[in-house]
């Protein structure tokens, strides 16, 4: 249950995808790939050198972590950031024919007109032996502005230019992909209430086509409208009042008493049956005109 919106981050992102294909062969559009399809940039930007290199893969959804993170801008931060390579794992400069400190990071090179965020609140315990499900809270806006997380938005942190040839050494005029509005606005949202093992999985859509905006909660055969705002939030997709609670390991995970190979280890709940939410979906808004 805990991978059953897996096959939708896992996506191939590219004309493999086999709906992508079908739609191709019939001669229709290709539905999936103009809406959800976007860009990323991968760099490596030599710190003792002027050279930059780049590489671009499609994707259909952003997969961003929960762990240590108060609020989705602060998990796209972390996405975004990089690492520094360095000493013996220090980036080989083609152009230069050595190797240089580098810094290797994943921005966004075009954003799609419908963006997919997907948090994995996922993983596995090896000292358990279980799934474990992420109970961190993690705070998101009504309005995402995604530029920051560009190659255009990097770019203008760094103040430098915006990415490299493919190959090797930046020059000319930058390539600016970005072209759709890099304002977001919150259009949908899938929560899951369980545990790591089972559960169930609901969403809120926005219908977009109404001048109100209104919000449907969809679960199951069940749709009927629902009044979003933030308290509503709080309850359907943050946990509500539920805050995580630390266990004992050596209790039993369904009866609470002591196992036997009783362990000292305190671990922190991640098995609760509360609702988190665990993808949204934000609607590029329109590009402001100039006048």
């Amino acid at each position: 249950m805990s991978s059953s919106l897996h096959w939708w981050t896992s996506w191939t992102s590219t004309s493999r995808c086999w709906v992508c294909l079908v739609f191709q062969k019939i001669g229709r559009e290709q539905i999936f790939k103009n809406t959800f399809q976007g860009i990323f940039s991968d760099q490596k930007i030599c710190k003792d050198c002027p050279h930059r290199y780049e590489r671009e893969e499609t994707f259909m959804a952003l997969n961003l972590g929960v762990t240590s993170c108060q609020s989705l801008e602060i998990s796209l931060d972390q996405f975004v950031r990089g690492e520094v390579l360095e000493g013996t794992n220090a980036y080989y400069c083609e152009k230069c024919k050595e190797k240089r400190t580098t810094v290797k990071r994943t921005c966004i090179k075009s954003l799609p007109s419908v963006l997919c965020i997907h948090l994995m609140r996922f993983g596995f315990d090896w000292e358990s032996g279980r799934s474990i499900k992420y109970d961190e809270q993690i705070r998101f806006p009504w309005v995402l502005n995604m530029e920051p997380y560009t190659v255009s938005g990097m770019a203008r942190q760094d103040g430098g230019v915006e990415g490299g040839d493919g190959r090797g050494e930046a020059g000319g005029s930058p390539r600016k992909k970005v072209t759709i509005s890099e304002n977001y606005e919150l259009v949908g949202v899938v929560v899951h209430s369980g545990q790591a093992h089972a559960g169930h999985y609901y969403s809120f859509i926005k219908d977009r086509r109404s001048a109100r905006g209104r919000w449907y909660k969809f679960n199951d055969n069940v749709v009927e409208e629902f009044d979003m705002n933030d308290e509503t939030l709080e309850y359907e997709c943050f946990g509500g009042e539920y805050r995580p609670k630390v266990y004992d390991q050596c209790k039993s995970y369904l009866t609470g008493r002591p196992s036997s190979g009783c362990q000292q280890n305190i671990l922190s709940s991640k098995s609760c049956d509360v609702p988190w939410v665990v993808s949204f979906f934000l609607c590029s808004l329109p590009v402001p005109s100039v006048h």
